[in-house]
């Protein structure tokens, strides 16, 4: 049994035009009614044949407990038969398109399904023929990773949903406002889809104030957000919470999916507050809905992250803290490297950025003794005493990337070096004998590869060297699409090297 709290601020008791779950009647949500097609001998309207089929599954679903000769397509009985009917559809269409993509976050989107459909059917004032309409409601997902609950139901084509988390597609693995229509922020980090809800509930209370006359009411939506447990733990969400019950922005709800599971298991692991509770502390009004559903079953695959989970500016901000560590290791043998420092490191915090993709757990050359001086040389064919032609410099998940593209120069007859360079503050404080060991000042063609800001990267490689970074936001998409389109591949790194070398 999951409980799912509506939280919201409002003098009235906000009612929905239809209930989630009606406890004297049958429950749908147990045992879904079966559709029965049966050929029909006689001539009728597809409209009598639809009808003639609905009726079959209410006998079906409800047996002998009611005449159904009369019903009327209006009848209230009849229209939660197509409810429960549309709120399957909805859920399949979800598994279909996570089974599809082979990716993608389906626990939440299945569970809040009847939520949504009730939210966008029966509920909320918009037209996704007009997505654009002023004075629409707005919904906003906290919960981000649930996006394909919002994307059926602002009514996305087939085909849309085929593409899901595919590279360019309209369909991404979080909601993005300036990618598809009818999605009004992007969400994606947990917690901040409520601060930007009340934002949005301001706005509206602000318009209202401005242009509303006693005779003309031109702004009057409201603005729904359906939060998660992971929202619920961030400290965000309970200090725009806390603003809006202060504003007593009455035309807000907050939906809070308290399914009291996580990727990681129970959220009794971390997380055991009344948050309903804090919520009415807050001077919230709550109203809690017991919610009957099966037992959840998290996917364990993970899903593809779009821009939202895509931190490209955190390593240069981190860098720019005073006296922090800042170590981006590529493979196990760095890792462990990285962890000693830190451990040993009293003085100074220390910060250990861990590529999501899976990596080497060992890559040849790298070193965690070479951790311990921030930068070192991986791998060099230019014999003893020799310099290199060029030196390719990375970090991470894209160290890997530089001794693929090494071996490809070294393949043409250059003379390549590949410099780990895991922890920036850590090879500044080495003697100057050290780095110019390392990354020699006669050797003037260099090029960093690492898949974040630029910004920093120009003291490494000089002013003849090229720094391969990110300077926009990402995308959403397999991270190897991701990686291919923002030129994370052998063939963009050797041509950039290829590139330094004939201008000599």
């Amino acid at each position: 049994m999951a409980i799912t709290s509506l939280l919201f601020h409002s003098p009235k008791p906000f009612q929905h035009s239809k209930p989630i779950h009606n406890p004297n009647r049958k429950s749908f949500l147990a045992k879904p009614p079966t559709c029965i097609l049966k050929p029909n001998n006689k001539t009728s309207s597809p409209c009598e044949d639809h009808k003639l089929q609905w009726k079959e599954e209410l006998k079906i679903a409800h047996g002998s407990d009611r005449n159904l000769e009369n019903i009327d397509k209006d009848d209230a009985f009849f229209q939660e038969c197509i409810d429960r009917r549309a709120v399957d559809n909805v859920r399949m269409l979800i598994v279909d398109a996570v089974q599809n993509a082979k990716t993608g976050h389906p626990g939440m989107a299945l569970g809040m399904a009847e939520v949504g459909y009730h939210l966008y059917r029966h509920v909320m004032r918009y037209n996704p023929k007009n997505p654009k309409w002023f004075n629409r409601d707005r919904f906003v997902l906290s919960a981000g990773h649930g996006c394909l609950l919002q994307m059926i139901s602002v009514e996305f084509d087939i085909e849309d949903l085929k593409q899901l988390c595919k590279l360019g597609s309209r369909t991404p693995g979080h909601p993005e406002n300036t990618i598809t229509d009818g999605i009004e922020v992007t969400t994606g980090p947990l917690g901040q889809g409520v601060a930007n809800a009340v934002g949005l509930a301001l706005a509206e209370a602000h318009l209202s104030a401005r242009f509303n006359k006693p005779d003309a009411v031109v702004v009057d939506h409201r603005t729904f957000c359906i939060m998660g447990d992971g929202c619920a733990m961030e400290g965000i969400s309970n200090e725009a919470a806390s603003l809006a019950a202060h504003w007593k922005l009455n035309k807000l709800v907050v939906i809070y999916d308290d399914n009291k599971n996580t990727i990681d298991g129970a959220t009794t692991l971390a997380f055991s507050e009344d948050v309903s509770a804090r919520f009415k502390a807050l001077g919230w009004n709550t109203i809690n809905v017991e919610n009957e559903t099966s037992n959840p079953a998290l996917s364990p695959l993970p899903g593809e992250d779009g821009p939202t989970h895509q931190p490209v500016e955190h390593l240069c901000g981190l860098r720019a803290i005073p006296r922090m560590l800042v170590f981006r290791p590529a493979d196990g043998n760095e890792t462990a490297g990285a962890y000693r420092v830190a451990i040993r490191n009293r003085e100074a915090p220390s910060v250990i950025a861990l590529s999501r993709q899976k990596v080497l757990a060992n890559l040849e050359g790298t070193s965690s003794d070479g951790v311990e001086a921030g930068g070192y040389i991986v791998s060099d064919n230019s014999g003893d005493g020799g310099l290199p032609e060029i030196i390719l410099i990375g970090t991470g998940s894209e160290l890997c990337l530089c001794e693929a593209s090494a071996e490809e120069l070294r393949n043409e007859g250059r003379g390549v070096r590949v410099v780990s360079l895991v922890c920036w503050r850590l090879f500044d404080a080495q003697s100057k004998e050290y780095k110019e060991y390392v990354l020699p000042r006669n050797v003037r063609k260099r090029v960093s590869v690492e898949a974040g800001s630029p910004v920093g990267w120009r003291e490494y490689v000089g002013e003849d060297g090229v720094v391969h970074g990110v300077d926009s936001f990402g995308a959403s998409g397999a991270y190897l699409d991701v990686f291919k389109k923002f030129g994370y591949t052998v063939e963009t790194v050797v041509k950039i090297a290829r590139s330094l070398l004939q201008c000599e």
